[in-house]
């Protein structure tokens, strides 16, 4: 399990070189099943206890936005 917290943390670094510390992240565990949970976090404030082998990382781009609950990407359209 460290070589995956490792990995992990590597990755998210990189992230966190090119993109804003606010840049929206949904994590996704255990989803369709009686675990289920979701949440909304940003670069700055994701935590590896967060994140498991049944997580789905999400990471916004530069237009993604965190509206409430949730994680909107603008197409070009108004919201």
């Amino acid at each position: 399990m460290i070589g995956l917290v490792r990995a992990f943390n590597w990755h998210i670094e990189i992230f966190r070189l090119r993109r804003s510390p606010e840049t929206p992240v949904g994590l996704a565990t255990a989803t369709g099943t009686e675990d289920e949970s979701i949440a909304l976090t940003n670069l700055r404030d994701i935590d590896e206890e967060q994140v498991n082998m049944r997580t789905v990382v999400i990471i916004g781009n530069s237009a993604t936005k965190a509206v409430g609950c949730h994680m909107i990407t603008s197409r070009g359209y108004a919201l």
